[in-house]
């Protein structure tokens, strides 16, 4: 996923403004496959070409030609929304965003034989902890080095000792935030 935003009113202008903010600050790429949605105006159509994309529509009501972001709308329904309910556009770019975190650090995907897409060491010694992502609705389990004072006080939030501290921050924070905010 390179880029996502969320509104209440999605309009031609704010769709060519998200493609532009996608490719911001990286190569645009050469083609983009879509659908026949009204949301494609000419001015998004415009933008994209003024890219160099080139497009691609799929046949009218032929999601299987778009298979992957099918997929991966999916994957998002079936493994979060469907298990919350969502106040607004706020929370739902919370949740979104606290998602694709969850999908490119830790959840295996079969495209890569059950990797992740960013690598990281596995540790060969240590015990053996459960951190709750999305909330709990999902695990990782992580060696650390000592696993008790980790759990120490009774905490319901454990924090990773893993090598990307930051990243691993975050994840906690969007747990916190989601246990406080429903």
């Amino acid at each position: 996923m390179l880029h996502f935003n969320v509104t209440e009113h999605p309009t031609g202008a704010w769709t060519a403004h998200q493609i532009v903010e996608a490719f911001a600050e990286r190569e645009a790429a050469p083609y983009l496959i879509r659908d026949r949605d009204r949301r494609y105006s000419p001015e998004v159509r415009l933008r994209i070409k003024s890219l160099g994309i080139q497009e691609f529509l799929t046949a009218p009501r032929s999601r299987w030609q778009n298979r992957y972001p099918e997929r991966l709308i999916g994957s998002i329904r079936r493994e979060r929304l469907n298990h919350y309910i969502i106040l607004n556009a706020r929370h739902l770019k919370r949740t979104l965003s606290c998602y694709f975190r969850y999908y490119h650090r830790s959840r295996t995907h079969l495209s890569l034989d059950k990797e992740w897409p960013f690598t990281r060491e596995a540790l060969k010694v240590g015990k053996i902890v459960a951190i709750p992502q999305l909330g709990g609705l999902h695990h990782r389990y992580e060696r650390i080095a000592d696993a008790d004072e980790l759990l120490a006080n009774d905490n319901p939030f454990p924090v990773c000792l893993a090598p990307d501290s930051q990243h691993q921050d975050h994840l906690n924070q969007c747990f916190m935030t989601e246990y406080l905010s429903l």
